[in-house]
């Protein structure tokens, strides 16, 4: 849950793409062996080899490879890692042309920390619980040079000590205890925080409060922001009751983590088939590829497009497309695993949801 957390604060909307591919209700990420055919087919061939289904790697006995190479042969034994509907049969593409070749070299100048939009980033953490030092350690890993966290918890509920640094931290931390309900929290937002992320007393409040308090700290951050004439930054806010989502309200740019019902979930997808931990642990890594969102027009695709073309265009520069995302001022709305002939029309703001 942790690296979910942590994964919404690497990038605006990552959070929210993670949660469709491990909620176990529509496009998830699913091991399959039903393709035999494939043996000794170059995984550059198969990449365009279902309409329905994007394949974004291959599992062998050994190890889970994400974006394998467009020359790399399917091996005897080995599973196909797709992503697709829960329980829609796989349906072979239509398409006939000849596909581009994908440029690697091209593709670090779309995604990670030199990509289009990354900056330093200045994240206000407040509140603390046991995903703590795992979040820090996913966000650190991304984080650029420069970038800072200062985590603002609650003296009367949580003792210095209790606060489990990761200990190969390179960035600035800075721990501030404040007084409960004294002002100090919000005081603590300057125009220069990029991110806030609301973690949950969970480890120290009954069940039953501890909504309730994360839920007064947002409410008080807008009004006392609003008060000083500062824009909100992007949330990133923790609850353990899924009854209490629709009280956040959140923006396009904000994501909510019910983090019992996110496990829950995320267990149901392992109990269906184990192997999947595998998959998650290479999704979740920083040190090889993984899921991001590229601003369409950098891949050269605008306009009205269809799904063929935005897998074909984004293969050009060595990703695998898995869906889109409309921009934030647009709703935000997020398709993952369309099919081959969907269109859409693309605008500025638009991404898509890539692995690379």
């Amino acid at each position: 849950m942790a690296r979910n957390v942590a994964f919404a604060l690497r990038e605006q909307g990552l959070g929210a793409v993670m949660s469709e591919l491990t909620d176990f209700r529509s496009a998830d990420i699913y091991l399959d062996d039903q393709y035999p055919d494939l043996v000794g087919i170059r995984f550059g061939v198969v990449v365009f080899r279902y309409r329905n289904c994007p394949p974004i790697g291959l599992m062998g006995a050994e190890a889970v490879e994400l974006a394998p190479a467009p020359d790399r042969l399917v091996e005897p034994g080995e599973r196909l890692v797709v992503v697709r509907d829960t329980g829609v049969a796989p349906v072979r593409s239509s398409m006939s042309a000849s596909f581009p070749e994908p440029a690697p070299s091209s593709s670090p100048a779309l995604i990670g920390s030199e990509s289009q939009h990354v900056t330093e980033q200045h994240v206000l953490v407040v509140g603390w619980n046991g995903l703590g030092r795992q979040l820090l350690t996913g966000w650190a890993q991304t984080a650029t040079a420069g970038s800072t966290v200062e985590v603002v918890y609650d003296a009367a509920l949580v003792d210095e000590s209790a606060i489990d640094l990761p200990d190969d931290m390179v960035h600035s931390v800075v721990l501030t205890p404040v007084a409960d309900r004294s002002g100090e929290v919000s005081g603590r937002a300057t125009a220069a925080i990029t991110a806030i992320v609301l973690l949950a007393y969970r480890d120290h409040l009954p069940s039953e409060e501890v909504d309730s308090r994360t839920l007064l700290e947002l409410v008080t951050l807008r009004r006392d922001l609003a008060r000083r004439g500062i824009d909100l930054p992007r949330l990133v806010i923790e609850l353990t009751d899924l009854g209490n989502a629709s009280l956040v309200e959140p923006r396009p740019t904000d994501d909510v983590h019910v983090t019992p019902a996110r496990a829950s979930r995320l267990l149901a997808q392992l109990t269906d088939q184990p192997d999947r931990r595998a998959v998650f642990l290479a999704v979740y890594a920083t040190d090889g590829p993984s899921v991001h969102l590229v601003d369409a027009e950098r891949l050269g695709l605008s306009g009205t497009v269809t799904m063929s073309d935005v897998v074909a265009s984004t293969y050009a520069h060595g990703l695998l497309a898995i869906g889109w995302r409309r921009a934030a001022s647009l709703g935000a709305d997020l398709v993952l695993n369309a099919d081959e002939e969907r269109r859409v029309d693309l605008v500025a703001g638009d991404q898509i949801v890539v692995i690379g």
